[in-house]
């Protein structure tokens, strides 16, 4: 019962993770681009999401865990000068 529930909790959470992006990146896309569906933003993102989860050597994850940590540093940056 606990694996089923831990299941459930991190499906979920995935899923918001992956609206919440979407929802941004269509904002943002739409203010600079062409308007698309919501549902289209979740496929483009989902695909590069698929593509790193596949990784099974934490050594080949590293150097995006690296970009990621100094892209959130930069934007924290960009918050704090604001």
């Amino acid at each position: 019962v606990v694996d089923i529930f831990l299941i459930v909790y991190q499906l979920g959470v995935c899923c918001v993770y992956i609206v919440f992006c979407a929802t941004n990146i269509k904002q943002l896309a739409d203010y600079y681009g062409t308007e698309l569906s919501l549902q289209l933003h979740i496929l483009f993102l989902l695909i590069p999401l698929i593509l790193i989860n596949s990784i099974r050597n934490l050594k080949l994850l590293a150097p995006f865990s690296l970009l990621a940590n100094l892209i959130t540093f930069a934007g924290f940056a960009i918050v704090l000068y604001y």
